[in-house]
């Protein structure tokens, strides 16, 4: 028992003398050995204090902030009102680009990192004197980004904007000058090649005999077929009729029709069928006008394509159709994104 007394004095004196030390780690305190602090402060010259900002990492993050002010009480970077006027980023990007993505170069002598921001997004580089960056383009649209360096002293330099547009190539007519071949074309002085010339001023026939007048069976079928050289995608085609020419009623377009495709990788495909499993159907219709015939499907990656033709919009014991053009749609090559080094 008298040992007990004789130490609580003993105790009582730590206690008070913890009391008066500041608790490393703490709010305003010295920084933990490893410069860290507790809860969610940052160390800053030795002291945690807290931060409005994101602390900064070796690499590059990304910020959901647009602000880039500070208030006037942060204490992550220095108050800017004492800086310099620094000259902003010099910027190399392109103007505009078919990608989705772009990368943005610059460099500021001096400078320790660059914050890059485009959109919601905004990312710290740490770098020294130059950087390269690479940026999310919406579709369709010009996105400005925005960049400025940091330098030793904390001080920002002024900002850089640059502007690029992402631009949304326009489909391309895939079968362009290709020579197809076909099935049932009703003469051989009408070259299959026409269909596929740009011009819309001469027609191919094709005929054959099909005496179900009344019942439209869709059973017999004249083709053309192209061969895309290799697997493109595609996103609808186009068909051609002649322009009247003022005298009896057109008759000789497509009422019933399909659009296959086939994925076969080699020159030499398997004759166009609905019923051969290496041909799929895009499209088909059992009525039609003698207007433009527009087809549309969701995208796909093909080789090959057949515009097979079962009934025109006569009823007699032959169909027959002409037509001047047909055009595939699809998108052009886009060259790789070359992002930075």
């Amino acid at each position: 028992m008298n040992l007990i007394l004789r130490l609580l004095p003993l105790c009582l004196l730590c206690v008070s003398c913890t009391e008066r030390l500041p608790w490393v780690g703490a709010e305003n305190s010295p920084c933990l050995p490893n410069d860290t602090c507790n809860d969610s402060l940052v160390c800053r010259g030795g002291l945690c204090v807290r931060s409005t900002l994101p602390p900064f990492d070796l690499g590059t993050r990304d910020y959901t902030t647009r602000d880039f002010s500070l208030p006037e009480n942060d204490l992550s970077q220095p108050d800017q009102s004492n800086c310099s006027t620094r000259p902003a980023p010099s910027l190399n990007h392109p103007k505009e680009t078919p990608q989705r993505k772009a990368a943005i170069s610059g460099s500021a002598p001096g400078a320790v990192s660059f914050v890059v921001t485009i959109g919601n997004k905004v990312k710290e580089i740490k770098t020294k004197s130059a950087f390269c960056a690479e940026v999310d383009l919406p579709e369709n649209v010009t996105s400005n980004v925005e960049v400025y360096a940091v330098f030793t002293d904390g001080c920002r330099s002024q900002s850089a904007v640059a502007s690029i547009r992402q631009v949304k190539l326009k489909p391309i007519n895939l079968i362009a000058g290709k020579y197809g071949a076909a099935y049932r074309k009703a003469s051989n002085n009408d070259k299959i090649s026409w269909l596929t010339d740009r011009r819309y001023d001469r027609a191919v026939a094709f005929s054959f005999f099909d005496p179900d007048v009344t019942t439209n069976a869709c059973d017999k079928y004249a083709y053309a077929r192209w061969d895309l050289g290799q697997k493109r995608e595609i996103i609808g085609a186009t068909v051609h009729y002649p322009k009247s020419t003022g005298g009896g009623k057109f008759e000789a377009f497509l009422t019933c029709w399909k659009f296959l495709v086939s994925e076969v990788n080699s020159s030499q495909p398997p004759y166009p069928s609905p019923s051969d499993t290496k041909w799929k159907l895009a499209a088909e219709a059992k009525t039609g006008t003698n207007q433009t015939l527009q087809i549309s499907f969701q995208p796909m990656s093909v080789r090959h394509v057949a515009l097979l033709m079962f009934e025109d919009g006569a009823s007699d014991i032959y169909e027959d159709f002409d037509i001047t053009e047909v055009e595939v749609w699809g998108q052009p090559n886009v060259p790789p994104f070359r992002g930075c080094p």
